[in-house]
């Protein structure tokens, strides 16, 4: 996995959590956001832009309806 980003990209990132489709996501715990990386470089989402509260960890459930904790 390749990532690639600038240092005002990430402010502070916290926790980090791979899902089986090889997707990363990580807590901006200074923008208040969740960021997700696309598997084999497809992309980026960003998730909550400003409105997750200190988002320190990260799950998604996988086995259920694929809401992220």
């Amino acid at each position: 996995m390749k990532i690639v980003a600038d240092h005002q990209f990430l402010e502070s990132p916290m926790g980090i959590y791979v899902d089986r489709k090889g997707n990363m996501y990580v807590g901006d715990l200074g923008k208040n956001r969740i960021v997700k990386y696309l598997a084999n470089n497809q992309g980026i989402q960003v998730i909550g832009q400003g409105e997750i509260g200190n988002p320190s960890s990260v799950y998604v459930d996988e086995d259920g309806d694929g809401a992220l904790y």
